[in-house]
């Protein structure tokens, strides 16, 4: 049986040598969330929007990419820039 080379699509060495913010990047613009974000304004409809959804989101999304397990340590972080 022959053997076939085939190129990668990407690396996890090439991924993990990409700057933070530039995965994060990738992360957002590539992760198929319409959708997600559309029902989720839906349901808030017109209640509060001290923080809007996508905002929240991307904190979420800025966890997993950082690898950040402590999640409480966003509501202090996105609290702080509000100011």
């Amino acid at each position: 049986m022959a053997h076939v080379p085939q190129a990668r699509l990407f690396s996890w060495e090439d991924v993990e040598a990409c700057p933070d913010i530039e995965r994060l990047s990738v992360a957002l613009d590539y992760l198929p969330d319409d959708a997600l974000m559309q029902a989720l304004e839906a349901r808030r409809a017109k209640g509060r929007d001290d923080y809007p959804v996508q905002a929240m989101w991307n904190a979420v999304i800025a966890g997993v990419v950082f690898n950040t397990r402590a999640s409480p340590r966003y509501g202090g972080n996105l609290a702080a820039t509000r100011r």
